[in-house]
């Protein structure tokens, strides 16, 4: 197995549901903890894995990121 084949299979590990935690560290130093759901699902295309986080951080409104994984 080449290293681009185990990097592929390594990506695709992340397809799913998933309950996700995060902490935020801001400028001033304080830490900011929140909790959400992340959806990843491979792309048509088959190159690569298109993610939605969806959290709520708090003090912040609700947090939703998109990120596009390319193999």
């Amino acid at each position: 197995m080449t290293q681009q084949s185990k990097a592929i299979e390594l990506l695709k590990q992340l397809i799913g549901e998933w309950v996700v935690g995060t902490a935020i560290k801001t400028s001033k130093g304080k830490v900011l903890s929140g909790c959400g759901t992340m959806t990843a699902k491979e792309m048509p295309s088959q190159l690569g894995i298109s993610s939605e986080m969806d959290m709520q951080i708090e003090g912040l409104d609700d947090y939703v990121e998109n990120d596009l994984l390319e193999f």
